[in-house]
């Protein structure tokens, strides 16, 4: 039997499912978000590429790092609780997960002087991360590794 991946909404709804349909007895069948399954889908061709993905862990540091040097108003916030970085960096995962343009980015600073901070803090945060693959990025990873096809043993070492 051939596997079949399920796309769900949250990883709740995959054991609700699940436990739901065992009954039956479902062979090779796996439920996931859809974030997850791409991940899972694309892990292995950015590997080919030389390529790491960007993870959460490390966006959140990258967060952190740019936050720390900040002297502005979110800077400030985040010093004083963690939260702020949890969120910038939950902002920071929508613009690269929507592959914010620089067009875009000057859209975002052309809307107060908050938004202009937070823009500044983006371009910031993409220069810590430029090593980094962004889920923006991984339809022209894959298709540059298929043309490519290279190997694990061309890869550096990080």
């Amino acid at each position: 039997m051939a596997p079949v991946e399920v796309a769900v909404p949250s990883s709740f709804v995959g054991v609700t499912i699940r436990r739901r349909l065992a009954s039956p007895g479902l062979v090779n069948v796996r439920f996931a978000p859809l974030p997850r399954l791409i991940t899972d889908r694309a892990l292995p061709v950015l590997v080919k590429a030389c390529a790491r993905p960007l993870t959460a862990v490390q966006r959140r540091a990258a967060a952190r790092a740019v936050l720390s040097t900040s002297s502005g108003m979110l800077g400030d916030s985040a010093r004083r609780s963690e939260s702020t970085t949890d969120v910038v960096a939950g902002v920071f995962a929508e613009l690269d997960e929507a592959a914010a343009n620089d067009a875009a980015i000057k859209a975002l600073a052309s809307g107060g002087r908050a938004l202009a901070e937070f823009a500044g803090l983006y371009h910031r945060y993409l220069d810590v991360v430029a090593n980094a693959v962004r889920p923006s990025s991984w339809s022209r990873r894959r298709s540059r590794a298929l043309r490519t096809r290279r190997s694990l043993s061309t890869c550096p070492v990080a």
